[in-house]
């Protein structure tokens, strides 16, 4: 899961994959802005067939964050 995780955060930023990590934080990524964020969310729902709610948003910061909206089945 975590590098499936990964390769989608990594083609959705457009950042060689070395460069993606769980602690990747959205101030460190000079295109992770709302937009990027919503495409994010997207891409990771479709990958892990799961949906993140509208009010969570907020809470994403990180690669890491987007782990506890995949079930355990997928990791």
């Amino acid at each position: 899961m975590e590098e499936r995780l990964l390769t989608i955060v990594s083609e959705v930023l457009e950042l060689p994959r070395d460069r993606i990590h769980l602690d990747l934080c959205a101030d460190q990524v000079e295109n992770w802005d709302s937009l990027c964020l919503l495409n994010l969310v997207s891409a990771v729902e479709s990958g892990f067939g799961v949906t993140i709610p509208i009010e969570e948003l907020d809470s994403i910061a990180m690669v890491r964050d987007f782990v506890r909206f995949i079930p355990k089945e997928a990791l």
